[in-house]
């Protein structure tokens, strides 16, 4: 919840586009538009720590307990661009079907935005 809701920030902040997201216990997946001013990188780079601020101010952050609180992410992303639609509804659907692969329930987040 915590992570979404740092999501959900940043989406707000920077009007980034999600178009599906799963929060694993270990990853997350997301379909994102293109931003027309950062790179994939830097979109991922303010979701993190948009992420990260909101865990560590609700207290879930999983390494508080560390002294200097080390980051919870891994420092790349894995990027797959999205050539035409039909690629994009697979994409989708693979993120949407994921949390049930990892014994999850469905996710559902308001941050998230249909495809135009």
């Amino acid at each position: 919840e915590s992570i979404a809701l740092g999501f959900e920030s940043a989406c707000n902040e920077f009007a980034f586009r999600i178009h599906a997201c799963a929060i694993g216990f270990d990853h997350v997946h997301i379909v994102t538009s293109r931003d027309p001013t950062r790179s994939i990188e830097n979109v991922v780079a303010v979701l993190k720590a948009r992420a990260t601020t909101r865990m560590k101010h609700d207290g879930t952050h999983p390494m508080a307990h560390i002294p200097s609180c080390p980051t919870a992410w891994g420092k790349k992303c894995w990027s797959v661009f999205i050539d035409d639609d039909r690629q994009l509804r697979n994409a989708i659907s693979y993120v949407e079907r994921h949390p049930m692969k990892d014994g999850l329930a469905p996710q559902h987040w308001d941050f998230v935005v249909p495809v135009e």
